[in-house]
């Protein structure tokens, strides 16, 4: 899929939890994607997947590359999914999340809790799900005070915006997300 053929479409999002993700975590998630990304059809799915094959035991995480590759070749739809394990992709000690332009991305909470109470997790989590859905949707990471830029750590994150620039919010217009 590329930018060409999603103008336009009505775009589908399989929507994938672990297994240990609560009932109201799983409401905020799908209330906060009809909330940023209006004209995606979001479609729960009943997946389940066994992240001990991705799980990496020297390091004690899942290896959300794998995943990611595996969740893309299995997937006709873009997907999201939400795992509560602590994650890597190969040259970092850690990710909040992954994505692949036009196909999904993977949002580990794990980190997201740290230190914190309920409503700045819950303020980091919507952060990182309008973060990567960017990526899958063909944004890059952004200069600006935005919610795409990149953030290697919690302070990062807690300090960027919670929202999407000028830019980058004409961007996700144009091809008929918000």
């Amino acid at each position: 899929m590329n930018t060409g053929s999603i103008i336009g479409a009505i775009m589908k999002l399989n929507l994938l939890f672990s297994r240990e993700i609560s009932d109201d975590l799983r409401e905020f998630v799908i209330k906060t994607l009809k909330r940023f990304f209006k004209k995606v059809e979001i479609q729960i799915v009943d997946f389940s997947i066994n992240l001990d094959l991705f799980y990496n035991k020297l390091r004690r995480q899942v290896d959300l590359d794998k995943l990611i590759s595996s969740l893309a070749a299995k997937s006709d739809n873009l997907f999201l999914m939400i795992i509560s394990k602590d994650a890597y992709v190969p040259g970092l000690n850690f990710v909040f999340g992954v994505a692949i332009p036009y196909r999904g991305a993977i949002i580990s909470t794990y980190r997201l809790k740290m230190t914190t109470d309920k409503n700045l997790f819950l303020m980091r989590l919507s952060k990182t799900i309008k973060h990567e859905m960017g990526h899958v949707f063909g944004l890059m990471h952004c200069k600006n005070y935005c919610v795409m830029r990149f953030a290697n750590s919690l302070y990062e994150l807690d300090k960027k915006s919670s929202e999407f620039c000028r830019r980058c919010y004409k961007k996700l217009e144009k091809i008929g997300v918000l």
